[in-house]
């Protein structure tokens, strides 16, 4: 019974490793193969035939080694320092691009008996989209840097915090502020509302907020270097899935 158990288990075991969407492989105390999944096989871009149960990780790595999977290098040297990480006491995590330009996310844990456990997540599409994203924000900023006033995004948190997580370079001119001191701090960009428009301003944003109206109020501020302006703010608003009020 107890054997026809452990043979169950092992077989639940074995399903779940191969339903993975992740890589994954066990290392004994030697550094052996003890466990692998087929998703660890897809990723690592060698012969499958290469990696068996009771094998050092040494030759599979190695082997990647040489197919340039770290990267440049001498193969042999390269080893060495993944070994080293391997049988370390330490957690380590790192990004791998393969020579198929795959992008690969390993993170190991140690266990406690020696050896450990790896596994691997393929981010390429994530990384695409993250390069993508950064890309178009450059964009923007390129476009906002040459458009007359500010622009801006404003964020009034559900503790009523209000927040600026993009500003255009142009409220150097406006308001004689910095971009990064804004977006650091909104309190920076409140702090030049004239005194006697405080009140009427934040009265705006709450009839704005309540019906998500367009924001439209002429006020005016007092500028870092002392100069007394009016200006005109513009803005559509909108409710954030977690209750926060946007305004761009």
């Amino acid at each position: 019974v107890a054997k026809a158990a452990l043979a169950e288990k092992e077989k639940q075991l074995s399903t779940a490793l191969t339903s993975m969407s992740d890589g994954f492989y066990l290392l004994d105390k030697d550094l052996r193969y003890v466990m692998f999944n087929r998703r660890y096989l897809e990723l690592i871009e060698i012969p499958p035939d290469i990696v068996q149960i009771g094998r050092p990780a040494r030759d599979v790595i190695l082997e990647m080694a040489k197919r340039r999977f770290y990267g440049a290098g001498d193969p042999e040297k390269l080893t060495r320092e993944r070994l080293a990480l391997l049988a370390s006491d330490a957690s380590v995590e790192r990004e791998i691009k393969t020579p198929s330009g795959r992008i690969v996310h390993a993170r190991k844990a140690p266990l406690k008996e020696g050896g450990a456990v790896v596994t691997l997540t393929d981010i390429t599409r994530r990384k695409h989209t993250e390069e993508e994203l950064r890309r178009s924000e450059q964009r923007y900023e390129a476009i906002t840097s040459n458009l007359p006033g500010v622009v801006y995004r404003r964020i009034r948190h559900k503790d009523g915090v209000i927040s600026y997580p993009f500003v255009s370079p142009g409220v150097r001119e406006l308001y004689g502020l910095e971009p990064k001191d804004v977006v650091a701090d909104g309190k920076v960009m409140l702090a030049v509302l004239h005194p006697e428009e405080r009140d009427r301003f934040f009265a705006s944003l709450d009839e704005s907020a309540r019906g998500l109206a367009p924001w439209n109020l002429e006020f005016r501020v007092i500028t870092a270097k002392g100069e007394h302006k009016w200006v005109r703010g513009s803005s559509h608003a909108r409710r954030a899935p977690n209750g926060d009020i946007i305004w761009d």
